[in-house]
C-alpha cells in the first residue's frame, strides 16, 4: 500500500498528524519570539539573557528540545520550509550571543583583515562568556541542519536541469562553507581546555552524530580537511572525546560524491 493509499485508509489519523506537526512548529516559533523579546529587554541593560534567569531557562528548554522538534515529526519535503524556519530561529538566537557587543568592539573603517580579526576576537570572547547558553543552542542547530540534508537532496533531485540555477548552487555552496566552518570552529573549541568540558562534549557529540548527514553535502576535498583536523585534535582533547573525533573522521573519510555533493 503506497503512502497516499495509507493516508486514505487512515484519513483522520493522517490529518491529525499534519495538524500536530504544524502545532509543534508554531510552538517553536512562539518560544523563539518570546526569547527575542527577552534579548531586546536584556540588551537595553547591556546584557544578554542567561540560563540562570528563570524565564530564560524555561525558553531554553523549548528551544533546545531535539526530541520534540526534530525527532518526533516525520519530516517530508513539504515540511522543508518549516524545518528551515526552526533552524533559522535557533541560529539567529545563537548568533545574537556570538555577536554580542560587536559594534562596540569592531571598527568598520579598518581594513577588512583587521575587521575580520576583531570579529573573530569578539566571537571567541562571547563563546567563552556565554558557553552555558550556547551549550543549549548549538547542538540543536547541528541536529536541525542535518535534518535538512535529505530533504534538500530530494528537492534538488526533483528539479529539471534548467531550474538548478546559479543562485541555488550558490546557496548550497554557502551552506557547505557554513558547515565546514562549524566543524573547524567546534573542533578548536573541543580541544581547548578554557571551555567547560560539558560544553565541549555536547557540541562534539552533536557533530559526531550528524557527520554522516553533513558528509553527503560536503565535497571530498572539504571532508578530508575536516577528517585530518579531527584526527589532529585527538592529542589535545580529553580521552572521552577520542571516539567522537574518530566518528567524525570516519564519516568525513567517505570519498564518494553523490546527491547534493555533485552540485
Amino acid at each position: 500500500m503506497n503512502v497516499l493509499a495509507k493516508c486514505a485508509s487512515l484519513g483522520i489519523l493522517c490529518a491529525l498528524s499534519t495538524v500536530a506537526y504544524a502545532h509543534e512548529a508554531n510552538s517553536y516559533f512562539n518560544a523563539s519570539k518570546d526569547f527575542e523579546s527577552l534579548i531586546e529587554q536584556s540588551m537595553q541593560n547591556g546584557q544578554m539573557p542567561r540560563i540562570s534567569d528563570k524565564e530564560a531557562a524555561k525558553l531554553f528548554v523549548v528551544l533546545s528540545d531535539s526530541d520534540r522538534f526534530l525527532n518526533s515529526p516525520a519530516y517530508q519535503l513539504k515540511d522543508l520550509d518549516s524545518l528551515m524556519g526552526i533552524c533559522g530561529k535557533a541560529t539567529s538566537i545563537s548568533m545574537s550571543y556570538l555577536y554580542f557587543n560587536l559594534k562596540k568592539n569592531v571598527n568598520p573603517k579598518n581594513d577588512p583583515s583587521a575587521v575580520a580579526l576583531q570579529v573573530a576576537k569578539v566571537m571567541e570572547n562571547n563563546t567563552l562568556s556565554f558557553q552555558n547558553e550556547l551549550e543549549q543552542l548549538q547542538p540543536f542547530i547541528s541536529r536541525c541542519t542535518a535534518k535538512e540534508i535529505p530533504l534538500l537532496n530530494e528537492f534538488i533531485a526533483s528539479l529539471p536541469p534548467e531550474q538548478l540555477t546559479a543562485t541555488r548552487r550558490a546557496g548550497l555552496q554557502q551552506m557547505r562553507n557554513g558547515i565546514s566552518q562549524i566543524y573547524i570552529g567546534s573542533l578548536l573549541v573541543a580541544s581547548n581546555s578554557a571551555y567547560k568540558e560539558s560544553y565541549r562534549s555536547k557540541i562534539l557529540q552533536a557533530l559526531a552524530e550528524t557527520a554522516p548527514q553533513f558528509s553527503l553535502l560536503l565535497q571530498p576535498n572539504i571532508r578530508i580537511q575536516i577528517k585530518d583536523f579531527a584526527i589532529s585534535k585527538q592529542a589535545t582533547s580529553p580521552k572521552a572525546f577520542i571516539e567522537l573525533l574518530n566518528s567524525i573522521a570516519r564519516a568525513m573519510g567517505e570519498t564518494g560524491c553523490t546527491g547534493l555533493c555533485r552540485f
